[in-house]
């Protein structure tokens, strides 16, 4: 398995770096005043920062945890976690390298605040993580087929020879057997926004 080299040893600014695997990431000391740098095996660079947590309804959208100051911390040899990285909510940013792939995760250590809260209804509000991408290639979107439970189409990002697939949710610190009956998928689409490039990670609020 693929694991950290602890650029801290070797940088005073506490930065760290995965390089053991087919791709590489970077990584900022303080989540807020940096970005996560991933070079795919053909030599593509993306940098990403999240930007907050949302709450829409498809015509309204709400942000109700904003990311802040989190210094990260090495908790096992292919993770690091930058805790209470929002503001808003007491929730965590979890990244997990792995010799084939990278993870990015939220991490709830509170219930956030209800749709309702903003003036949205909870059966119609999907919960929403935005990533902002900087000067980024442009992948091959594949959409899926629309879930005809939750309304929603999950978009395959490829990006020379790296692909962002389907992605799952589930509940922390749970059991293996848990997390195949509590696995909710995770729904994405990249999309740019007043030029400005974003990826958007969405869960319906009722499955949350």
């Amino acid at each position: 398995m693929g694991g950290f080299t602890r650029a801290d040893k070797y940088s005073p600014d506490g930065t760290g770096a995965a390089t053991n695997g087919q791709h590489q990431a970077y990584f900022p000391a303080d989540i807020y005043n940096g970005t996560i740098t991933l070079v795919t095996p053909t030599g593509l660079q993306l940098q990403s920062l999240p930007l907050g947590l949302f709450y829409s309804d498809g015509s309204n959208t709400v942000m109700f945890a904003e990311l802040t100051n989190s210094v990260g911390q090495l908790i096992s040899p292919n993770q690091v976690i930058y805790t209470n990285a929002f503001t808003g909510v007491e929730a965590d940013l979890l990244y997990t390298y792995r010799i084939g792939g990278f993870e990015q995760d939220v991490i709830f250590r509170q219930q956030p605040l209800a749709p309702e809260q903003f003036g949205l209804n909870s059966a119609d509000a999907n919960l929403q993580l935005l990533t902002e991408f900087f000067n980024a290639p442009t992948p091959v979107e594949t959409v899926g087929p629309a879930d005809t439970q939750d309304n929603l189409q999950d978009t395959t990002l490829t990006f020379g020879g790296m692909e962002m697939t389907h992605g799952r949710a589930f509940l922390a610190g749970s059991t293996s057997t848990a997390h195949s009956l509590y696995q909710i998928p995770v729904y994405k689409t990249w999309t740019i926004v007043d030029g400005r490039t974003f990826l958007v990670e969405q869960v319906p609020y009722s499955n949350a």
